[in-house]
């Protein structure tokens, strides 16, 4: 009788703690989905009352699923050659949400508001006259290997501070400095392209942008050469894929701890690019302990360390930054100063090709310029209007609804280089 009452008494403990462990995430997260909830109703209202349009959305997800089915069937289907319409392919949920509701419009990312800007001027006015206004979005836990805490990320004083240490690096003395690099290494890419143009073989120059402006921000940036860096531009490539892909789904508060092969090949990717960069850091500071900390370079990667090391100059002096913050940086930069620059080439050419009378327009500038034989130097820019004027259109023809940042110098060499031959 004792041993049974031992035993009822001893379940309903068991019970009890139980309904104590599960029962108080349980209330948490029905409390966290109430008030989130109340929050989007509260958000909806405000929004309609100022005559915005919001898209109807189901309790949970949002928009997410029509999202992503939109995208799905758009890129399910190969484009047709040589169009230039391409908001229905890169954006199409956004293309067909305006057929539907009107230029302008909120839709639902989750519990999250996300409102279409697509007038240039607001675009100014949010991303630089009132920029400080307006709290960057802090993003999901398990898309953030990509760029890290970088400048992308950061905001307030940290992202200031962060401005101020690498912002010399892109004086304009620094970009122009940059100009022979730029041009040795777009000439050594058309002449690998030679015998494929004597051959009359299709060349891929999507892919052969990829690399020759990592190859350029490799050796401008960082003072190191494609194949040291080329690992972390593969990497971060796949990452790109990998993001793309996490952020087509409902974030799970958590989920990024998660044993998932998924997030296994997230942790390992992120591993790998911080090993290749440590290496390339590590090449720089040897440099630095050869001349006693004098110099570690001029460069992006030289400021960074400089203020790594507690060695900044004049009114910088102070601003420091951590190695995990220099990293972040660098995949920053890695992934950014390349990959934006490569598109914008690519689209560039494509339209080129199918206006040949321009691309001997082009030509005939670059060699009234130059010469027959000269490469183009940073100070001969600009006296090319044409190349000037066909960046401009590339830029409103395709990107017209995009804010696209790119390092508009490095197009424009690598353009007229191309164009001088």
């Amino acid at each position: 009788m004792g041993l049974a009452l031992f035993d009822v008494r001893y379940t309903e403990v068991c019970v009890a703690l139980l309904v104590v462990v599960l029962g108080s995430p349980l209330v948490y997260a029905t409390q966290t989905l109430l008030i989130k909830w109340l929050r989007v109703l509260r958000a909806r209202r405000m929004f309609e009352t100022q005559g915005f349009k919001c898209l109807p959305r189901p309790f949970f997800t949002g928009n997410l699923p029509e999202f992503v089915a939109i995208n799905k069937k758009a890129r399910s289907e190969p484009m047709p050659d040589r169009v230039h319409a391409v908001a229905p392919r890169v954006l199409p949920y956004l293309y067909k949400w305006s057929q539907t509701y009107g230029e302008y419009f909120i839709y639902w990312f989750g519990f999250q508001p996300r409102y279409i800007i697509q007038d240039p001027e607001v675009g100014k006015e949010l991303l630089v006259t009132k920029s400080g206004h307006f709290k960057k979005p802090s993003g999901r836990p398990d898309t953030k290997d990509l760029t890290g805490m970088g400048l992308v990320s950061l905001d307030g004083e940290k992202w200031a501070q962060h401005r101020r240490i690498i912002n010399p690096a892109f004086f304009v003395d620094k970009l122009k400095a940059m100009a022979p690099t730029v041009g040795d290494l777009t000439v050594e890419m058309m002449r690998k392209w030679e015998p494929h143009v004597k051959e009359k073989e299709a060349i891929n120059v999507a892919e052969e942008f990829q690399n020759l402006t990592a190859d350029i921000i490799a050796h401008t940036a960082f003072g190191s050469s494609f194949g040291e860096g080329k690992e972390v531009f593969y990497l971060q490539h796949e990452q790109q894929v990998l993001v793309s892909k996490l952020s087509s789904r409902i974030y799970i508060p958590g989920s990024q701890f998660f044993p998932t092969q998924e997030n296994w090949h997230r942790k390992s990717i992120d591993k790998r690019i911080r090993k290749v960069l440590g290496q390339i850091i590590g090449k720089r500071l040897e440099l630095g302990k050869a001349t006693r900390g004098d110099s570690y370079g001029n460069d992006l990667l030289g400021l960074m360390l400089a203020a790594n090391q507690g060695v900044m100059n004049g009114n910088a002096r102070s601003l420091s930054m951590g190695l995990d913050e220099l990293i972040d940086e660098c995949k920053t930069f890695f992934f950014a100063g390349h990959e934006t620059t490569a598109t914008l080439l690519t689209f560039m050419f494509l339209l080129l090709a199918t206006h040949p009378e321009w691309q001997e327009r082009l030509r005939e500038e670059v060699r009234e310029v130059c010469g027959n034989k000269q490469i183009p130097t940073a100070d001969s820019l600009n006296n090319m209007k044409l190349v000037s004027r066909t960046i401009q259109y590339n830029l409103q023809l395709y990107f017209k609804r995009c804010f696209l940042v790119a390092f508009g110098g490095m197009c424009t060499w690598i353009l007229i280089t191309w164009s001088y031959k």
